[in-house]
């Protein structure tokens, strides 16, 4: 446990090379190179230190073939990613992000499920749809961490690493 904590610390603290107007790790995507390496371990714990400060964590499970997170927090994987397209309010003005969010049970913490498994969640992943859902999600939530399919097994952990301030690989 103090390992996660010491990892928050170095997210928030650590050196970095940004420039002077770019944001800090409020997007984090963790991956790693083969299924099984705890990747999910970590994106859940991160996530619970990252709401004992306070703040508001938004976990999605960007693994849209054989994601678990939903397991962990004990919840069904539907109504994720994969089975809702952002959408608009009544006025068709804003995305009703509301229609697949999940309340985990513990405070701060909010979770996407990967939805119905997919055979093709790149290009789901590709383009102004997904561009839009992660712009409006930056505004709701203070930290957003994404659980990312194995690199190696799939393209979608570089899609998804397009809207990730830091990257995460599991070893």
């Amino acid at each position: 446990y103090e390992a996660i904590k010491n990892l928050r610390t170095n997210l928030l603290f650590g050196k970095t090379t940004k420039t002077a107007d770019e944001k800090s790790a409020q997007t984090i995507l963790i991956t790693g190179e083969s299924p099984g390496v705890g990747k999910s371990f970590i994106t859940a714990n991160l996530s619970e230190v990252f709401a004992q400060l306070d703040k508001k964590v938004l976990i999605i499970d960007g693994d849209m073939r054989l994601g678990e997170l939903h397991k962990m927090f004990g919840m069904s994987p539907d109504s994720g990613l994969t089975d809702n397209e952002p959408r608009l309010d009544s006025d068709m003005t804003k995305l009703n992000l509301e229609s697949f969010i999940q309340p985990t049970g513990m405070e701060h913490i909010d979770l996407i499920s990967r939805g119905r498994p997919s055979h093709n969640p790149t290009s789901l992943l590709i383009g102004e749809r997904f561009n839009h859902l992660m712009a409006a999600l930056k505004t709701k939530y203070d930290y957003i961490v994404i659980d990312a399919p194995p690199i190696l097994a799939a393209s979608d952990a570089m899609v998804l690493a397009q809207h990730a301030d830091k990257v995460l690989i599991v070893t």
